[in-house]
Parts: structure tokens; sequence; C-alpha cells
């Protein structure tokens, strides 16, 4: 079974040890692997995908929870929707 680490350390090697929101560099240890859909979502669909992970420094990841409602902003959402809907239609 795949493992959050194990998308993190994927998602690390796809776009580099940088924060996605601010382009900051950082060492492995710094980099918080956002959950786009939420960690109880990700764990009760075992959603462990790249596409649902986005890599953030401490200071991005405290500041988008304070503006947006689940960390995530409209971009986000707009993606996590499309996610929600074709699971529900059972695919």
């Amino acid at each position: 079974m795949t493992t959050w680490r194990q998308v993190k350390d994927a998602r690390i090697m796809k776009v580099g040890k940088k924060c996605e929101i601010c382009g900051k560099r950082l060492n492995r240890e710094d980099i918080k692997g956002h959950h786009i859909l939420g960690r109880k979502l990700t764990r009760k669909y075992r959603l462990y995908l790249v596409e649902l992970c986005q890599l953030r420094c401490e200071s991005c990841e405290r500041e988008m929870h304070k503006i947006y409602p689940g960390g995530n902003p409209p971009k986000l959402r707009e993606k996590l929707q499309k996610i929600i809907n074709y699971y529900q239609k059972g695919a």
C-alpha cells in the first residue's frame, strides 16, 4: 500500500525541493506535504496520489490555512471538485 510519505517523495521528484506557493528552496525535512483532499478524505478513499499533494514551506502552509477553507485556494478547490465528482460517479 502506498503511504503519504511515498506520495510526498514522488511529488518532490516531480517538482523539486521547493514550495509550490512561493518557490522557496527547501531541505527535505522542511517540506510540508499538503493534502489537497484533506487527511480524512485521503485516508477514507485511499487516494494517495501525487496530484493530490502540494509541497509547501511552513509559512505558506500556515498562511494558506488562515486564508482559505482547508488551505486550498480557488484553483485547488476547482481541482478538488473535479476529483470529488469523478469518484462520486463511481469511476
